[in-house]
């Protein structure tokens, strides 16, 4: 039992990896289909997306808040893990996929909780750190909606 959950602890990183460049790819497919829509509707997607993420940046940068596999450890980067940028972004991708495709939407929202929960175990997040970021993204996603 042991050995099975170390191999399926020792996939999780490309797993991970996986689902982020899926829902990066999901992004851009958007900023595709809003091109062809018009090049106000790309501006406004840009726009309305870049503003949460900077100011998810902001917070992160702002409230010290540890990684959970990184005690003891003084980078940058191990200090600053809340919100998750990963869940915020996941979650903001699939509340923009409502403008485009509510199947597609409805099929990105589970991804994004098994990328939360994936952060989570592999142990970038607290359980915190992704409900925050999921929460964040989920409302940025449907004041994107609202405006776009």
């Amino acid at each position: 039992m042991r050995k099975t959950t170390e191999k399926l602890m020792a996939k999780l990183p490309l797993a991970t990896g996986v689902l982020t460049a899926f829902f990066a790819l999901i992004y851009l497919i958007f900023l595709f289909l809003a091109l062809l829509g018009s090049a106000e509707l790309l501006l406004r997607v840009l726009l309305f997306s870049a503003i949460p993420f900077l100011v998810v940046s902001l917070g992160r940068a702002l409230i010290p808040s540890p990684r959970p596999k990184s005690a003891g450890a003084t980078s940058r980067r191990a200090q600053h893990s809340f919100p998750s940028r990963h869940a915020f972004s996941a979650f903001f991708i699939a509340m923009m996929a409502f403008q485009f495709s509510t199947v597609a939407a409805y099929l990105l929202l589970p991804l994004s909780i098994l990328l939360s929960v994936l952060r989570v175990l592999l142990g970038e997040h607290h359980p915190r750190d992704v409900i925050a970021g999921a929460f964040i993204g989920v409302l940025s996603g449907i004041f994107f909606l609202t405006l776009v």
